[in-house]
């Protein structure tokens, strides 16, 4: 049986298990980051965090550390590797306007114009910091952000998350769309709105390490287009190996649903993740109606579709 294609992910080692060098301990510098991962870097000096079950769990940097200014434990979405973002931060002495820290990376190919884009990424909330936060946002521009402050960066991502999110022992899939308007090259990820127009919420006093801050987990980051579906009026369901299913090409895998109804707008067939697996063997030959949606993206397509055997 044919198989949808799998999603076309634009973002190079997007659960950052490519690494050049493990450290032990959070970030200091750019170049503890910068060093250590692949393709990803810190576009301004507010160091983002990257976490890691092969190091000691001594290091700070450990999902499981047991150091005093450990953020919480929490086991990465996939593989080894996470990074933890700074989202929000209530300390008013510190020595940037809106602290904010991000992650920036150059993606496989530019976004094409006029092409919608699914984007998103896991997070989930650091369990020893006092707050949770919204607005954890996805920036394209076609050259790469930089800054030497620690500011946040006061730009309008294309996807912005406006939830707060407060589950801190599972991983919250985030992910919307967005239509591109141009050709940008780089993805940078955390808050780019300021503190005072955040939303937060309380979650935690912790005596030991008093930070005031918001920090999120954050793994598997994609962006991928949503491809035109090329959906047939007819199959063949009669055991010659040929057209054997309602096969749908450029079908994003676990990204679509399908409902099939007979003329009588009876359901006959229904699927939350259809990969291509319906042959209709149980059906007699007729005319049935299709309605294909993405689970994401407002998209959907209607039609009729007829069994032949």
């Amino acid at each position: 049986m044919a198989s949808a294609c799998i999603s076309q992910n634009l973002v190079p080692n997007p659960s950052f298990e490519e690494y050049n060098v493990l450290h032990c301990g959070n970030t200091q510098t750019k170049s503890d980051f910068n060093n250590a991962t692949v393709y990803w870097t810190m576009p301004t000096n507010a160091t983002p965090d990257l976490y890691s079950n092969l190091v000691d769990v001594s290091c700070g940097n450990h999902p499981f550390a047991k150091s005093q200014q450990a953020t919480g434990s929490q086991d990465p979405k996939d593989g080894d590797f996470m990074v933890g973002l700074i989202t929000y931060s209530e300390r008013t002495a510190h020595f940037c306007h809106d602290y904010s820290e991000y992650i920036q990376v150059k993606l496989i190919e530019p976004l094409i114009t006029g092409t919608t884009y699914h984007v998103g990424f896991y997070v989930s909330l650091a369990d020893k910091r006092e707050f949770a936060s919204n607005n954890m946002g996805m920036l394209f521009t076609e050259l790469p952000i930089t800054s030497d402050t620690c500011d946040f960066l006061d730009l309008k991502p294309q996807y912005n998350s406006t939830k707060v999110i407060t589950d801190s022992e599972n991983w919250t899939f985030v992910n919307g769309s967005f239509l591109a308007n141009d050709f940008s090259e780089y993805l940078t990820i955390g808050n780019f709105i300021s503190d005072e127009k955040t939303t937060t919420t309380y979650i935690y006093d912790n005596p030991i390490f008093s930070s005031s801050t918001a920090y999120y987990y954050l793994d598997s980051v994609f962006v991928e287009p949503v491809e035109d579906l090329e959906i047939p009026n007819v199959f063949t369901p009669n055991q010659d190996e040929h057209n054997q299913s309602f096969f749908i090409k450029n079908l994003q895998e676990n990204r679509w649903s399908l409902t099939i109804s007979n003329r009588w707008g009876q359901q006959v067939y229904q699927s939350r993740y259809y990969n291509n697996e319906w042959d209709g063997k149980r059906l007699r030959p007729s005319v049935y109606y299709y309605y294909v949606k993405h689970r994401y993206v407002n998209i959907e397509y209607k039609g009729e579709v007829t069994i032949l055997k």
